[in-house]
């Protein structure tokens, strides 16, 4: 794949990851009744909120078989400033995350203990996810106006 396909496969996760968190604070904003879901809101929120932590988790990926934001670069300077500031910013709650993912998440620890020090990390972590998401998504509206 060339960069240009690179980058476009990455900008395609930013957006996914959108997607997510658009669904996710449409449940934590929304009025609905409790039953409205099978497991109720909560539940629902809950889980929309790993997809998205996993998701973010994604664009960051260092794995040898992943492709992500550490993996590419931007030609234009101005792009290329913010992934490398979005990089450093993700690096500082990455653990975080990860233990989060791996402990709480689509993986889940066996003991309650792993799964408590996964739901500690929401206090460490704070609104640091939400400001790179919303970073990523100005990164990728900047993206989309240069390619047009």
């Amino acid at each position: 794949m060339s960069n240009k396909d690179n980058i476009d496969a990455v900008i395609y996760q930013i957006k996914r990851l959108q997607s997510v968190n658009e669904i996710y604070r449409f449940l934590c904003n929304s009025n609905l009744p409790k039953n409205d879901f099978t497991s109720g809101i909560n539940f629902a929120k809950e889980n929309q909120l790993l997809l998205l932590f996993s998701m973010l988790y994604s664009v960051f990926d260092d794995q040898e078989n992943a492709l992500s934001l550490e993996k590419i670069t931007f030609d234009d300077n101005n792009l290329e400033n913010k992934r490398k500031e979005l990089i450093h910013e993700w690096k500082a709650i990455e653990k975080s995350i990860k233990i989060i993912r791996h402990k709480l998440g689509f993986h889940s620890s066996k003991e309650i203990k792993g799964q408590k020090k996964a739901c500690e990390q929401f206090q460490t972590i704070g609104d640091k996810p939400f400001d790179i998401i919303n970073k990523l998504n100005l990164l990728y509206d900047e993206y989309i106006k240069k390619i047009k």
